[in-house]
């Protein structure tokens, strides 16, 4: 019980309080809802797109949402200077 009044405090307070919240998350939820397999689908894509390069992982493989982690197998040096290169141009 104290950590669930902890985090009610952390969220704002009571569920009075987080109504307008839920109501948001409801909205949002009727509208994207409809779009998940296709984004599912668009994410599968980008995974396989992505299976083919070198140095590069997805987790999980295949993705079961729309969200990934994409890992790549190289220093942060090499990728701080990539973007650098990609930025100036």
């Amino acid at each position: 019980m104290a950590e669930a009044r902890e985090w009610r405090t952390r969220l704002g307070g009571t569920l009075c309080q987080l109504w307008p919240y839920a109501a948001a998350r409801l909205v949002g939820l009727r509208m994207r809802l409809p779009r998940m397999e296709a984004c599912v689908s668009h994410a599968r894509a980008i995974a396989a797109a992505l299976s083919g390069v070198p140095g590069v992982r997805v987790v999980p493989d295949p993705p079961q949402t729309p969200m990934m982690h994409v890992l790549l197998g190289t220093s942060a040096a090499t990728v701080t200077a990539g973007i650098l290169r990609r930025a100036i141009c």
